[in-house]
């Protein structure tokens, strides 16, 4: 095609100005809104990490205890143990 021709053709023009219909401070997006509804959306899944981080940590921490709590416990046993045949014999010494 010639350059002439190209030229030729109808170009859209604005012709009228157009305004926003709401100021823009309206438009403008609550930031404790979308907090809030990012934490609704949110909630359950951090919840369910939560729990299981937790669980994993209790579960290690009573692992770590579990050998202390089981001498103490023997200690007490073995005093109530003797208390007790002591108070059912107190003439064997």
């Amino acid at each position: 095609m010639p350059a002439s021709k190209r030229t030729k053709r109808s170009v859209p023009t604005l012709t009228e100005v157009v305004y926003p219909s709401a100021p823009q401070a309206a438009l403008a997006i609550d930031s404790e809104l979308l907090i809030e509804n990012l934490l609704q959306r949110i909630a359950p899944a951090v919840e369910q990490q939560l729990r299981e981080l937790l669980q994993r940590q209790l579960q290690e921490q009573m692992r770590l205890l579990l050998p202390q709590v089981q001498l103490e416990m023997e200690v007490l046993v073995r005093q109530a143990v003797a208390q007790a045949l002591a108070e059912r014999n107190p003439f064997d010494s």
